[in-house]
């Protein structure tokens, strides 16, 4: 019983209140609407700038090249030694130009070797003197 006596009380005041001050106005609930645009827009902001401090997620656009970039660059900013993390940096750029110059290398063994041939009327294959080529 004590609980319905305690809710008729509360139900008669919030009754009263409503006779009392009638319906909520349309400037009522336009000031609640804007307060509650208001919020919504500082909570879509905040949200906004969350989602641009984290990492971005690969796309569909990137390359494993620039995905294995990502993964040396974080790794190499959890390291705390300076000495250490420049001798690790000399290093994958000693092998980076290693393996550039090894590219090279072999690209110009690949063009030493490449030989054009042409079609005579006959069907046959003629091999093109590398003069001639040369002069291409």
């Amino acid at each position: 019983m004590s609980s319905t006596l305690s809710a008729g009380p509360q139900t008669e005041k919030q009754t009263a209140a409503d006779e009392l001050n009638g319906p909520p106005s349309a400037k009522k609930r336009s000031k609640e609407k804007s307060a509650t645009d208001k919020s919504m827009e500082c909570m879509g902001k905040y949200f906004a700038a969350r989602l641009a401090s984290l990492p971005s997620q690969p796309s569909a656009t990137d390359d494993e090249n620039s995905l294995f970039g990502r993964v040396v660059a974080s790794e190499l900013s959890k390291m705390q030694d300076v000495g250490i993390k420049r001798r690790l940096k000399k290093s994958i750029n000693d092998l980076i130009y290693a393996a550039q110059e090894e590219d090279d290398q072999l690209q110009v063994k690949r063009q030493q070797q490449t030989q054009l041939f042409v079609v005579q009327e006959d069907g046959t294959l003629q091999a093109i003197p590398e003069t001639e080529l040369q002069k291409m």
